[in-house]
Parts: structure tokens; sequence; C-alpha cells
């Protein structure tokens, strides 16, 4: 079987997952749980997550995993990512200081 990589120069996925977590860690902080259970519906099981990068990290790798994209595409879009997220939260850092 043959499958399909991805273009690997501009990761969206990641670069997106990237930036949100970092903007989600600097709202709710470093160590904040948290279950998902979007796929319950399908039969599985509830997840749990002890913070947003323990989240982010499964899913960058699974697109490794899933033949979607090769390292050197995640981790450059993990490092895009962050650039977004940190220009986004210094842009932003006024409206996001009374969440904490």
């Amino acid at each position: 079987m043959s499958i399909l990589k991805l273009l690997n120069f501009f990761n969206f996925f990641i670069i997106f997952l990237a930036s949100k977590i970092l903007i989600l860690t600097r709202i709710f902080g470093e160590d904040f749980s948290f279950a998902d259970d979007t796929e319950v519906e399908f039969g599985l099981p509830v997840r749990t997550f002890n913070s947003f990068r323990s989240a982010s990290a499964e899913a960058a790798i699974s697109r490794l995993y899933g033949g979607i994209h090769f390292r050197d595409a995640i981790t450059a879009g993990e490092w895009q990512g962050k650039q977004v997220g940190a220009l986004a939260t210094q842009r932003f850092s006024k409206h996001l200081t009374h969440f904490k």
C-alpha cells in the first residue's frame, strides 16, 4: 500500500497546533489537566491529558505514525508554530492578563 506524504515544507496542522498550545498554556497554565471525549460516540474511551503540551506532542507524532508527514516537517512546524504563538501572546498580552 502506498501512502502519499503531504508537502513537507509547511506543515500547517502542526504550525496551528503549536501556536494554539502556546496560547492556551499562557492562558490556563502549564499544568492544566483536561479530558477529551470527542471520540466517545465512536466507541473510543475518554482521553485525559496533564497539559496542553502533552496533548500537542501526541497529536504531532501521530502525523508521523499515520504516514502523513516526515519528522523534519513536524519539527519545523512545531518551531514555526511556537514563533506564531509567541508573537500572538506578545501582541495580545494585555488582553490575556485577566485569565491569570
